[in-house]
């Protein structure tokens, strides 16, 4: 049972080897590429622009806060005597991980470094995690589709 183990284990340690290989040449690959995508800047009229914005505690509670800022909107507006000419855009924002906002939280604690005049540079996880079974890899040629 011990052998089973110890050999599971250099095949976890395999596959997770294989993946940064199969990320590293990817990165190689791509290497002296132009992205994949055009940045370009334009000139546009200026235009007046109400917002509203709203910190949301949780990415399901989203849809109960964007008609609470909507509601906001439309009302400050309506007071103002101003008629929407554009219909609304709604920018989503997240800079961490909703489940690590405890964690974090702790650890701004900890470092007696309140956030957000502080910011945490490093976060590591010293120690075994969960154990994940390999995921399938594909190499690059894969995606790729002749025509």
């Amino acid at each position: 049972m011990m052998k089973q183990v110890e050999l599971e284990r250099e095949v976890q340690d395999s596959y997770a080897r294989l993946g940064r290989v199969e990320a590293r040449l990817q990165q190689i690959e791509q290497e002296d590429q132009p992205p994949p995508y055009e940045i370009t800047t334009k000139s546009a009229e200026e235009k007046v622009i109400a917002s509203v914005r709203q910190l949301v505690p949780k990415p399901q509670d989203m849809d109960y806060y964007c008609k609470q800022m909507y509601t906001t909107l439309y009302r400050g507006l309506d007071d103002l005597g101003i008629q929407p000419r554009y219909p609304e855009v709604t920018f989503y924002h997240n800079e961490e991980y909703p489940e690590q906002q405890g964690p974090y939280g702790e650890i701004h604690n900890l470092l007696d470094a309140p956030f957000p005049r502080y910011t945490v540079q490093m976060w590591a996880r010293i120690g075994y995690g969960p154990q994940i079974e390999p995921a399938p890899r594909r190499g690059l040629k894969a995606h790729i589709v002749e025509s």
